[in-house]
């Protein structure tokens, strides 16, 4: 069984003008890692574009190879958490 999976390229400013709209939706972004937090099981990498937003790593994905300063894509979904949104990497790849 295969599942199409729709991606909307978004930017970070369209991701602010409109945060309860977009909640759920599956995204894709791309930009600058400015910081990557490990926390137990998941990483969070702040992603500029050029504004701050953050993104979500659970740690049962294959390690990845990026680090601060690296231009990557993230495809993932828009979520809430702690009434801050963020998006849940559903895979990132580094360019």
């Amino acid at each position: 069984l295969t599942q199409s999976l729709e991606l909307n390229k978004i930017s970070i400013y369209k991701l602010e003008e409109k945060p309860t709209k977009m909640l759920g939706k599956s995204v894709s972004i791309e930009g600058v890692i400015s910081k990557i937090e490990q926390k137990e099981r998941i990483a969070i990498i702040t992603l500029l574009e050029p504004k701050e937003t953050e993104v979500v790593v659970f740690k049962n994905k294959p390690n990845l190879d990026i680090k601060e300063g690296d231009y990557i894509s993230v495809n993932g979904k828009i979520e809430s958490f702690q009434n801050k949104t963020q998006i849940i990497a559903y895979s990132i790849i580094r360019k």
